[in-house]
């Protein structure tokens, strides 16, 4: 007989056994419904997060202090020497309250680090930021010290590394080693 196919788009359920994929809500059956959500692929190693040790703003400001361009400056070495890579530059805040929000705060400053980058040569497409604010703390809030960890500015390559990278270059980029 022919295989089962989905109710609403009439596509056929795959042969098992087959890589899970997602299904769209109106038909749990069939993975490969256009109307299911694209994913990228799944890769070997975990990605590539960079978290920017030395990059400092003043208490509710924006602007990246000059002690931070050391730091700014092998992120863009790495974004020189490695073409292919494109980054999505992601800004964290505390909990405490800041005139004008906290949101809109993380979004400063993260579009302030990518438009140093686009200073030194980095093509804008290549770039891009959001800011979380204190939505994804990595520490406890309650205490001074939580909080500095929560204040952060991360990278993360979003593509141009492929998944066999060697553990000796993904070791490079995580310490902007460049």
């Amino acid at each position: 007989p022919p295989p089962p196919r989905c109710p609403k788009c009439e596509v056929p359920e795959p042969p098992p056994p087959r890589p899970i994929a997602p299904k769209c809500a109106e038909c749990p059956a069939c993975p490969e419904c256009p109307k299911a959500p694209v994913v990228p692929p799944v890769t070997k190693k975990e990605p590539i997060k960079i978290k920017l040790r030395a990059v400092y703003f003043a208490p509710g400001q924006w602007i990246p202090l000059k002690k931070s361009n050391p730091e700014l400056d092998r992120l863009a070495r790495m974004l020189k020497a490695l073409p292919a890579l494109v980054i999505r530059i992601e800004g964290h805040t505390d909990s405490m309250p800041t005139v004008g929000g906290n949101p809109a705060l993380s979004q400063k400053r993260v579009n302030q680090v990518r438009a140093y980058l686009m200073n030194t040569g980095i093509a804008g497409d290549r770039v891009s930021s959001v800011g979380f604010c204190e939505t994804k703390p990595v520490a406890d809030n309650k205490t001074g010290a939580g909080r500095q960890e929560n204040r952060r500015v991360e990278v993360h390559i979003v593509s141009g590394i492929p998944d066999d990278v060697s553990d000796e270059m993904r070791k490079k980029i995580e310490n902007l080693d460049f």
